[in-house]
């Protein structure tokens, strides 16, 4: 008898605790705060540059404090050195970088990490892609700082210790491909680190009033599982209507995650924004509201991967994808002795990223999302710039991409 008493005792204890913290996760969905979010944003704008070569050490130490101001007291400045690289929006280029990292370390897991992300860096630039003095970026991406800030915010307050660390990463140099996040993604795979998920925020505060309130999540092939689940909290905690698409994941700094075999959740709004690097990206032109049921979203997503899995999140739906709406791709003269045309067809308009990299990964060229007409398109490629090899050009739109080879001879 006394026996049953104590296995009685220990399941109403278990429940009890279950009951508890699925209490404190709605209380804690219900103190998000806009004024915080739109402060965060406010304060990111008024550097007046954060682009990745005019040195952001000030825009890193002001998020080093904030996260110390939250009682993160490890968060440092990670710098690191790229030397001697190339990129189509500033030619050659060498510079220091400043990643953010800090950790809440976990009590039982501690060999496993998840991590929350976004950049810090922005670029504004005119109709020929030439860099200005001067940055805003409020959307892009002053907003994914401001839902992982919130983030710290709320584990602050509600003095929250998770069972697996959580890091919190502001990343450099995302807009000249990936900087930072390759940097601390390679370093962790050099150490062996155990990474349970990396959640990318990028841009996700566009939404307009009157439009469904919609969200990208950019699925990774070896997270399919967790967007899934990524899905299922949408659906249960958020206003947000959830659109799984597996591209658009090179261009973020989850993609750096993924490169190294470690899973990723990317959240990217689904309204194109009309303000993207240009001087109209500013903090007026943004729904808090909307950035509100994102940070729902990440932090249900660390509640559940960090602290107590206390949800049952479907993960039995299927995913469709509509038919890729691009073909017959070329490139003429291939190999190339400086200029290529490329060429493609669209079944219909669409939005066409064009990508060039080389055998191990790297991307060398790279050319922003544009929208292309129904029919045959024309794109020159230059590459005065590399050295002779293979090359592979990736053009990507919304419901796919397709790769081609294409070879480089510079011995002519």
């Amino acid at each position: 008898m006394r026996k049953l008493y104590f296995i009685f005792c220990f399941i109403f204890i278990c429940f009890s605790a279950g009951s508890q913290n699925k209490e404190v996760f709605y209380q804690i969905l219900n103190d998000i705060n806009t004024d915080s979010l739109q402060k965060t944003v406010m304060e990111m704008q008024a550097f007046s540059s954060r682009f990745c070569l005019h040195n952001n050490t000030e825009v890193a130490d002001y998020i080093v404090n904030r996260l110390k101001y939250y009682n993160i007291d490890n968060a440092h400045i990670d710098s690191f050195y790229v030397d001697n690289q190339y990129s189509h929006l500033v030619g050659d280029f060498s510079a220091w970088m400043y990643n953010v990292k800090s950790t809440l370390s976990g009590t039982t897991f501690n060999d496993s990490t998840c991590i929350i992300g976004a950049h810090l860096d922005a670029v504004t630039y005119g109709e020929n892609h030439v860099p200005y003095s001067y940055t805003v970026g409020a959307n892009d991406n002053a907003s994914g700082i401001a839902v992982m800030l919130e983030i710290a915010r709320l584990f602050a307050k509600y003095q929250l210790i998770p069972k697996k660390n959580i890091d919190f990463m502001a990343f450099d140099g995302e807009e000249l491909f990936l900087w930072g996040a390759r940097h601390d993604a390679m370093n962790r795979k050099s150490q062996h680190q155990g990474i349970t998920l990396m959640i990318n925020n990028d841009m996700v505060a566009y939404q307009p009033q009157n439009e469904e309130w919609k969200l990208m999540l950019i699925e990774y092939a070896n997270s399919i599982e967790e967007t899934k689940c990524a899905d299922s909290v949408c659906k249960s905690f958020t206003s947000l209507t959830p659109i799984i698409i597996n591209s658009w994941d090179l261009y973020s700094d989850s993609y750096a995650y993924y490169n190294e075999g470690y899973k990723a959740i990317f959240a990217y709004e689904y309204y194109d924004d009309p303000n993207y690097h240009s001087v109209s990206d500013v903090l007026e032109n943004l729904n808090y509201d909307y950035v509100k049921e994102i940070v729902k979203l990440n932090f249900a997503l660390l509640y559940h991967y960090a602290i107590d899995n206390v949800f049952q999140f479907d993960t039995s739906l299927s995913i469709s994808n509509s038919p890729l709406n691009i073909s017959n791709i070329s490139l003429f003269p291939n190999p190339s002795q400086g200029i290529s045309n490329l060429n493609f067809h669209l079944a219909q308009e669409d939005e066409v990223g064009i990508s060039i990299s080389d055998v191990s990964g790297k991307i060398v060229l790279q050319y922003p999302f544009q929208r292309f007409t129904s029919g045959t398109n024309q794109v020159l490629i230059e590459s005065n710039h590399l050295t002779s090899g293979l090359y592979f050009c990736t053009l990507q739109t919304l419901h796919g991409r397709k790769t081609i080879k294409w070879i480089v001879d510079t011995s002519y």
